[in-house]
Order: C-alpha cells, then structure tokens, then sequence
C-alpha cells in the first residue's frame, strides 16, 4: 500500500450534487434565506401638497431601512422601526408583503422583527429578518457531512465540511471543503488522513494538501464553529446513504453497503468492529442489518463495549447467521421470505420466552408480539412466569373469552397482585389466577386495597391530628388579637393544607415540620372571621430564640396570570406580627428560659 500514492489520489473536491442534497435533506443546518436590513437615510419625494404649502420642490430625507434579499438578490427601501431591530411592510388585500415609503400607504401594515420569518415581496422566499450590524463581518453555518467513497480500489470514508457564508451586504456564498479520510486497507485497517489541523478550542486550521496520520480515531465528536448553534458550536455529522460501486474495491465483503441501507451512522465503529468480527457481514447480507445498526447505535449512546452488547443478542463465535441469533435454519428462512427485521427487543423477549417454558418458535413468537404488542407481550411473560403451563396462545384465548382486547393483558397481571397483597402470605389459588370475571375481580381487589389504604391513612392522619392538637396546647399562650387581627394555630393537617389551597402558597407541605417543633405555623386572622385564611406567619422555634422565617398571604404576594405582578404585605399585618412578637412571643420566651434557668 503506497500512502504518498493514496494520499496525492484522495478527492479535493467534492461531487457536484452533495450541496445540493444537503439544502434538500437537510435544511435547517445551513440555515434558510435572510432579509438583512440597514437603517439609512434615503430622500423622499415631496407630495403636491407639499409642493404647494412649501412652494418648493427640494426633496427631504426620512429615517428607512435599506433591505436585500439573499435569495433573489433584489434590493428594496422600506419603513424602519424607531428604536427597534425591525422593519414594516404593507400588507395588501390578497395578503401579499410590499415595501412601505413613509406616507405611501394606507392599508393594513406588518412588523418584521429580527430572527422573525416573513416572506420576500420580490421572489415570495420565506426569509429570516437579520438587521446588517448582527452579520457584520461575515457569519458562517457548517455542517459535516461523512459518505462514502472509492479512491482506485479502496473504500474511504471521507467527510466533508459544507459553509454557507452570509455578509453585511447580503451576499451569501456555498462551498465544501474536506475534512478527514478514512482508507480502509487490504487487511481491514483504516488508515487516517486529514486535510485540517484541529485545537482544543473547536476551531480548525486548513493544510494545503491531504497529510497522513499515525491513529485511526473517529472525529465524528471533535466540535466545530456554526453560527446560530448553542455557544456557536456544533458536534455529529450528517450520513449520505448512498454508496459508490464497491465490487473489486476493499469495502466489498464488509457489508458497509447493507450497514449504510439499514440506517447505520456509526461508519467507523461498524468497519472497526467488522476487522474483528467478520462474520457480521454474513447477518448484514442476510437481511438484518437493522439489528447491527440498532446495537451498535446503542453501544455509542451509552459509551458500551460493542463487543459485549452484540453478544447480548448474538453469537459472534458463530458464521452461519441462523446460529448467530441461536434459531434453527427453518425459522430463519421463513423469516427471511416473510422480510422481518428482527429488533434486539424482540431477541432479547424471545430468549427470556424460551427460558420460561415456551413452545412456539420465533416466528410464532414474532405474530404474538404483533398481537400483544411490546408491553402486552412483557405482560404475558410476566403470566407465564407464574402458570408455565399456559403459553402465548392460551392466554390470548383467555383474554378472547373475557371479551378483552390480547394486548390488556397487563390487567390480568394487576389481578393477580393486587390478590396476592390481598391474601398474602397465603399463595393463589386458581380461581384468583384465572378469574372468571377477570374486570370484575379486578375492580373487587381493587376496592378493597384502597378501602385498606384509606384506613392507614386515618390511623396515620388521625396521629397526625394527635400531634397537632399537642402542638396547639404548648402554644395555646401565644394565641393573641389586638381587636382587629388575631393569632390562631392549626389543629390539623387538614386546616394547614387548606390554608396552603386558599391562599395558594407551600405552607400545606409543611405539616411534619410543625409538628416536628422545627416550625411553627400560626395563621393571621381578621377577629371579626377568624375561619378565612388571610395571612400565614412561620416562626423557628428550636433556636436559642424565636426567629420569623417568612410572612406570606395569597401567592407569596404574587398575582396575575403568569405571577407576574408583585403586591406588598399591608403595614397593619406587618405592625401587628412585631407587635405580638414583642409583646406576647418575645415575653413569653424570657419566662420559660428563667424556669428552666431556676430549675
């Protein structure tokens, strides 16, 4: 292999169509079309009254954005709004934009604001408002393209970086510029050369020819510069499909053709994984390269050894791809003549099937799993765990006689838990694993665990409701009012959650910290209604002394649609709670602290 001669034969252009697929396939990641938009100062010419009120023809000059369209290249003057990246437009009856000169036009109007889509009034585009000082020097979207190539008789991956320039001036300019190459040689290796140098910054620096590199690593990840990207980078690339004619070349017993038609992306994991294992090429080109594809794809999400996670659901020992997926060869031919693209879910439920007990093969497992669906048939499995003499078709003839759709199985799973926790420890008899009326079973067991839930809950609440009964006599002394407002404490759970809805802010979670002595919650009522929720007060009270923690009434003073408007706590509560706090709060503390001084 004779690297310079490779080197100097890799492609420094790059084919005449891949542009424009790339605009066609892809369109977001070169951006649309824009309308770039100065503000100038253009000459207007004086009306008749003017001329006659004026007595004069000398022409004066107005305020106006001067626009271009990027892709017609028309030019065009229209309205500019003051103070504001924006520009206006008339609108006419049949909905069509038109350039507005100040006072041309009386109809309806429309505002374009920067980053907003409207379309041209020239060629009908939709285009991007950008005012000219956001694109000053020049701004620059990217994407890297990877596709496959054959260079003499080698296979390549090559990627190509696609630019479309935009400037102040409206011009906007496409071009390719290659990136990386990847040669895969007569032993399976690749062999990595690179037309960039790359920084640690996502930045790149362009050589003037292909230059050879020692490693073979994949710089799919590397970051690169894209205008309009979060933080004005990118990462990834974008597969083409298609492939060259590979007979004759290095890449034509790799199964790269089959890998790249079953949607694979991962060109250079899959030809590293290939050197090692080649009889993937074998399942690839007997219909299941979504299987590679999908396994592999999961490996590079989550960083897995792709070694061990194609064993997961395939024998790599194996070359014969019946063997590879552990089915016998009749199977694997009707899959094939019946065109089923196996799914690693669909192994990986086959294999725990077979591991319960099951009979049918795997095609016939495959139309259960069409019938029963993903969930229903785990559903199933979960059935057949715990009755094994019951396979996929008898439990679909049992959903049939409950007159249930096969894919509700999951409530016959439900029934049989929720009699378990019902009869537990003792074990099911066979009336509760097949009931007789599996809806009406299910709406029995039902009821009554949540008629059992609802008695914990009252044993648990009404123990709640114990502590804060206690928690209201200890502090019975701090309850106070000055004729007007007063100062109450809950007496249970129920009062501190409804004052939490009324008011709607977080004091009805605060229930454990209350009765735990942490907090203290007391409620600021009006005397004349002390049941109406007003204002709520937490006071610390495990300190070395009390300590207000926050005074809040209906949203946290916060009101509006969206809470968007703020509202201040009234000068009579606020006067009032440092009133009892000193008088009351304060007093009684002191007390309690000489006691237990004295003691």
């Amino acid at each position: 292999m004779d690297l310079e001669l490779l080197r100097q034969q890799l492609p420094e252009t790059a084919p005449r169509d891949l542009i424009p697929w790339v605009r066609e396939n892809y369109p977001g990641e070169l951006g649309g079309d824009w309308l770039v938009f100065r503000g100038e100062m253009v000459p207007v010419e004086p009306d008749m009254d003017q001329i006659l009120r004026e007595n004069s023809l000398r022409r004066k000059k107005q305020w106006a954005a001067r626009c271009i369209c990027t892709a017609c290249q028309e030019e065009f003057i229209t309205q500019k709004v003051s103070g504001m990246d924006a520009i206006r437009l008339g609108v006419t009856e049949d909905g069509d934009s038109i350039p507005l000169m100040p006072g041309q036009w009386q109809g309806s109007i429309e505002d374009a604001f920067s980053g907003e889509e409207l379309l041209c009034p020239f060629c009908m585009s939709v285009v991007t408002a950008i005012p000219a000082k956001k694109v000053r020097g020049g701004r620059t979207k990217r994407v890297l393209v990877r596709m496959v190539a054959r260079v003499d008789r080698y296979a390549a991956i090559v990627d190509w970086m696609i630019c479309r320039s935009i400037d102040e001036n409206g011009f906007c300019s496409t071009w390719a510029e290659p990136m990386d190459a990847w040669v895969l040689t007569e032993r399976g290796g690749l062999q990595r050369f690179s037309h960039v140098t790359r920084n640690s910054f996502g930045s790149y620096r362009r050589n003037n020819q292909w230059r050879c590199l020692c490693h073979n690593t994949d710089s799919v990840n590397s970051t690169y510069s894209d205008w309009g990207s979060i933080c004005n980078k990118k990462t990834g690339a974008v597969i083409v499909p298609d492939t060259p004619d590979l007979e004759g070349s290095t890449g034509e017993k790799t199964g790269l053709e089959g890998y790249l038609e079953a949607g694979g992306v991962d060109l250079i994991g899959y030809l590293k994984f290939w050197r090692t294992h080649r009889s993937v090429e074998n399942l690839i080109k007997a219909g299941q390269g979504r299987l590679v594809a999908e396994i592999l794809r999961i490996a590079g999400r989550y960083c897995y050894s792709p070694e061990a996670e194609m064993a997961k659901y395939i024998d790599l020992r194996e070359k014969k791809p019946y063997r590879m997926l552990r089915i016998s060869r009749e199977e694997f031919r009707e899959i094939r003549r019946r065109n089923i693209h196996l799914e690693a879910r669909d192994i990986e439920l086959f294999r725990r099937y077979k591991e319960q007990g099951g009979k049918c093969d795997m095609v016939q497992f495959l139309h259960w799993g069409t019938e029963f669906g993903r969930s229903g048939m785990r559903a199933a499995l979960d059935v057949m765990k715990e009755t094994p003499e019951k396979d996929l078709p008898a439990i679909a003839s049992y959903m049939g006689r409950q007159g249930l759709q096969i894919h509700e199985v999951q409530l016959l799973v439900d029934t049989r838990k929720f009699a378990g926790q019902v009869n537990a420890p003792e074990g099911l008899t066979r009336e509760e694993l097949w009931p007789r009326n599996l809806m009406a079973a299910h709406e029995r067991l039902n009821r009554i665990l949540e008629e059992r839930r609802a008695m914990a809950d009252a044993e648990k609440n009404a123990l709640r409701d114990q502590k804060f009964l206690e928690v209201a006599q200890r502090y019975a002394v701090l309850q106070w009012s000055d004729g007007e407002l007063c100062i109450l404490l809950p007496r249970s759970s129920l009062e501190l959650h409804d004052e939490g809805r009324v008011l709607r802010h977080c004091v009805g979670g605060y229930s454990d910290r209350h009765i735990s002595g942490s907090d203290t919650i007391f409620f600021v009522r009006h005397s004349r209604r002390p049941e109406r929720s007003y204002y709520t007060l937490d006071i610390q009270m495990n300190g070395d002394r009390p300590r207000e923690v926050q005074l809040h009434g209906y949203g946290n003073e916060r009101h509006g649609k969206n809470k968007q408007y703020s509202h201040r706590i009234p000068r009579k509560v606020r006067t009032f709670v440092d009133r009892w706090k000193e008088e009351v709060l304060d007093r009684w503390w002191s007390e309690n602290k000489q006691k237990e001084e004295s003691a």
